[in-house]
C-alpha cells in the first residue's frame, strides 16, 4: 500500500498541481520561492490542529469570490424556480476551495483494515482509494450574506475562520461523483491509517564557541522519553529515581534554610500558618530535560562534547535520531498505520557535500530496513543530492511561465526516452554527466551552456563587464554555467526544454572549406558544429549561418550564438580565442599574452592567426583575467543582453 499522487487545488502558488510519488524517495527541486515547501505545510496543516490564513488561497481565489458574489447578488433578485436552482447550483461550485488529495494504491496482500472506511468501489478488480480534505465554505448559499460592500474580499479576509471549515471525504478514483463525507470522527481513521512526520530545515543548531551546544543531548534526551523504556524498564527507572528523590530533598533542606531564616524577616502575612518548600521532583519524563549531555569518543577514548564536532556532523545525526524516533512511533502505534510519509525539508543544510551525497544514497536502504510503507519525500537545492538520486524520482516544481507552480515529473521525461535507441543513450548521457559535475540545472534563474574551458572561466567576468557597460543585472541572478564541447549542447536539447529554463548556448561556428578542412570563416562552405546542423537554427551553410537574425537563432525560452563580425573589417573569428583577439583591434598587443607562442620565423597575416599559436586554452583565459582592459566579442554581448531579460521584454 503507497500513496501514489497527491492532488493540490488554491493552495498559495500551487494553484493546481499533480505531485505522483515515488515508492520509496521522491525528491523535489526548483528554484527558490517555487512552492517546494508548500506541499509539506499544507499536509500538516490539514493532519494537525493547524488554522488556514486567507493568504494561504491562491490569488486567482480573489476573482473566484468576485464572480461567485455576483451570482449571490443575482440569487436575491431572481424570481424564477428553475433559475434561483441554476444559480444555487453554480454559487456552491464557484466559490474556491483549498483542497488536498491523496490517491491510495493497495494490492491483494494488504490488510485494508485501515483503509476500508475510505473505499468506496465495489470493484474487486480496482485497487485504489482517495482521500480528500478540504477548506471548504461552511455554506456556500449564506456565504455572503453579511457582505454589505461592492468588493467582497476585505469581508472574507476578516471573517476567513467563519465561512470555512475542514472536512475529510472518500471518493471514488473511477466516478469521482461516488464521494463520502465523514464527521467529526474522520480524525482517528486518518489517524489509523496515516502517520505523518516532518524533519524541517536545521538552521538552528547553535555555533557559539561561548557556550555549550545541547541540540544533540536535548533530542537524545526527547528520543528516550518517547521510546527507549518498558514497562519493566520504567519500574526499574523509578525506583531509581525515587532514592536519588530522597537524598535530593535532604540537600534542598540544607541549602534552602537560610532562604526560609531570611523570609522570616520579612514578616509576610500569612507565613504563619504556610511555609515555603522546596523537594526534588523526578519523574521519567521530565529528568532528562536538562541532564543529558552528548559526547563523541575519540580512538583513545578522549571524551568530547558536542560542541567539539561541527555542524554538518550533528545535523546528519540529528537527521537519523529522528528517522528512526519516527519509525518506532509508526511501530508503537496500535493500530499501526499502514502508510507514512516522512517530509524532510533541504537536508544539506550544514552538511558537506560528501555527507549530503551519503545521506541520499543510503536513505532508501536506510527506510527499508527499518519500516515499512515508508515514503520519503525530500526538498533540496544540493546538486550533490540530485545528481546522487535516481533519476526518475526527480519532481521539477517550475514557476517560469507564471505565478504559479508546474510540477515536472522526470519519470515521463525518462519514459519518453525510452522508446528508441537514441533516447536510451541521451538519458545515459545526462544521467552520468549530472553525477560527474554536480549540475545546479534544477536550481538555477537561467543557464548558460558554454563550447569550452576558456569561455567558462571567464564567463564571470563578461558577466561584471556587461552589467557595467550595458545596464544588465546577470550578477544578480543565479545563472549555472554548464561546460558541454562542441557537440554535446544537443543532448541537453530535450532537458532544456522540458524545465523550460531560460538559456543561452555559446558555441563556436567551427567552418570548414569544401575539402572538409578547418578554414578561416571568410573562405568556410560550411559547419562541422552539430548544435547548429542539428538543433538551432538546423544550418549547415557558414553563408547563411552569417544571415540568421535573432528571431531564426531562438527555439523557445533557448537561443544561440557564435561569432558574428566585431567591427567594420566584418573580419569574423572561428574560435572564441580568435574572436576575442579581433574583439581588441588596435588594443590587441601580443605580450599581453604568455599563452601565445609563434615559432620559428613565422608570419602572422592578421591579429586572428595568433589563436592558432596558444599554447593553452585555459592559460589564454587567465591571461585575460590579468588585463585590466579588453573588449567582449559582440556576439557574447548579444547573446548576455538576451539573456539579461526575462520572458516577454
Amino acid at each position: 500500500m503507497r500513496v501514489n499522487k497527491i492532488e493540490i487545488k488554491n493552495f498559495r502558488r500551487l494553484e493546481n498541481v499533480v505531485l505522483r510519488l515515488d515508492e520509496q524517495t521522491t525528491l523535489i527541486v526548483g528554484k527558490n520561492n517555487s512552492g517546494k515547501t508548500s506541499v509539506s505545510i499544507l499536509i500538516g496543516t490539514f493532519i494537525h490542529t493547524k488554522e488556514f490564513k486567507f493568504e494561504d488561497f491562491s490569488i486567482s481565489c480573489h476573482d473566484s469570490w468576485r464572480k461567485a458574489y455576483k451570482l449571490w447578488q443575482n440569487l436575491q433578485e431572481a424570481k424564477n424556480a428553475e433559475t434561483i436552482q441554476d444559480i444555487q447550483k453554480n454559487l456552491i461550485s464557484s466559490i474556491p476551495k483549498i483542497s488536498l488529495r491523496l490517491f491510495i494504491k493497495y494490492y491483494e496482500d494488504d490488510n485494508l483494515a485501515s483503509l476500508s472506511p475510505f473505499i468506496l468501489d465495489l470493484d474487486d478488480n480496482m485497487q485504489n482509494a482517495g482521500i480528500e480534505f478540504t477548506f471548504s465554505p461552511k455554506d456556500a448559499l449564506s456565504f455572503f450574506d453579511e457582505v454589505d460592500e461592492d468588493d467582497c474580499i476585505d469581508f472574507i479576509k476578516n471573517s476567513i475562520g467563519n465561512l470555512y471549515e475542514k472536512k475529510v471525504s472518500a471518493f471514488d478514483c473511477e466516478d469521482e461523483t461516488n464521494i463520502y463525507v465523514f464527521d467529526d470522527k474522520a480524525k482517528s481513521k486518518i489517524n489509523d491509517l496515516l502517520l505523518v512526520s516532518f524533519i524541517f530545515a536545521q538552521r538552528d543548531l547553535e555555533d557559539d564557541s561561548q557556550k555549550e551546544s545541547k541540540k544533540l543531548a536535548t533530542n537524545l534526551g526527547k528520543f528516550f522519553n518517547k521510546h527507549a523504556q518498558t514497562e519493566e524498564e520504567e519500574e526499574e527507572i523509578a525506583a531509581y529515581l525515587d532514592k536519588a528523590q530522597l537524598n535530593w530533598n535532604y540537600i534542598y533542606k540544607v541549602i534552602f534554610k537560610e532562604l526560609d531564616t531570611d523570609l522570616e524577616k520579612f514578616n509576610i502575612p500569612g507565613q504563619d500558618t504556610q511555609r515555603l518548600g522546596v523537594k526534588a521532583d523526578f519523574n521519567i519524563k521530565n529528568v532528562l530535560s536538562g541532564s543529558t549531555a552528548a559526547y563523541f569518543t575519540l580512538e583513545d577514548n578522549t571524551e568530547l562534547p558536542e560542541s567539539y564536532e561541527g555542524l554538518g556532523y550533528r545535523n546528519f545525526i540529528l537527521i537519523i535520531l529522528r528517522l528512526i524516533s519516527f519509525v518506532k512511533e509508526n511501530i508503537s502505534k496500535e493500530p499501526q498505520p499502514d502508510l507514512h510519509l516522512i517530509f524532510i525539508e533541504e537536508p544539506e543544510a550544514h552538511l558537506h557535500p560528501q555527507m549530503q551525497s551519503a545521506f541520499i544514497k543510503n536513505v532508501n536502504d536506510f527506510m527499508l530496513a527499518k519500516g515499512r510503507n515508508v515514503q520519503v519525500i525530500i526538498t533540496t537545492h544540493s546538486s550533490h543530492i540530485v545528481a546522487d538520486s535516481a533519476f526518475s524520482s526527480i519532481r521539477y516544481f517550475d514557476i517560469s511561465c507564471s505565478r504559479y507552480v508546474t510540477i515536472k515529473d522526470f519519470r515521463d521525461f525518462e519514459f519518453s526516452y525510452k522508446k528508441n535507441a537514441n533516447g536510451k543513450d541521451t538519458i545515459k548521457f545526462l544521467k552520468r554527466y549530472m553525477t560527474l559535475q554536480r549540475c545546479d540545472l534544477f536550481f538555477a534563474d537561467k543557464a548558460v551552456l558554454v563550447e569550452g574551458p576558456s569561455e567558462r572561466i571567464l564567463l564571470p567576468a563578461i558577466v561584471k563587464k556587461i552589467d557595467s557597460t550595458h545596464g544588465t543585472n546577470l550578477e544578480s541572478q543565479y545563472i549555472t554555467t554548464i561546460e558541454v564541447g562542441g557537440d554535446y549542447a544537443i543532448r541537453f536539447k530535450d532537458l532544456l526544454d522540458f524545465i523550460g529554463i531560460r538559456t543561452l548556448i555559446i558555441t563556436d561556428i567551427d567552418s570548414i572549406d569544401k575539402a572538409g578542412n578547418k578554414s578561416k570563416v571568410a573562405h568556410g562552405e560550411t559547419t562541422t558544429n552539430r548544435t547548429l546542423r542539428g538543433w538551432i537554427p538546423g544550418i549547415e551553410s557558414i553563408s547563411d549561418l552569417l544571415k540568421c537574425d535573432n528571431i531564426e537563432k531562438q527555439q523557445g525560452k533557448i537561443r544561440i550564438t557564435y561569432q558574428i563580425p566585431d567591427n567594420h573589417d566584418g573580419m569574423i573569428g572561428r574560435s572564441f580565442e580568435e574572436a576575442f583577439i579581433i574583439a581588441q583591434g588596435e588594443k590587441f598587443n601580443k605580450d599581453d599574452y604568455p599563452s601565445i607562442t609563434p615559432r620559428g620565423n613565422i608570419i602572422i597575416n592578421d591579429t586572428s592567426d595568433y589563436a592558432n599559436y596558444i599554447s593553452s586554452k585555459i592559460n589564454f583565459a587567465f591571461d585575460i583575467l590579468l588585463l585590466s582592459d579588453w573588449q567582449v566579442p559582440k556576439y557574447i554581448v548579444d547573446g548576455l543582453v538576451w539573456l539579461s531579460k526575462n520572458e516577454g521584454e
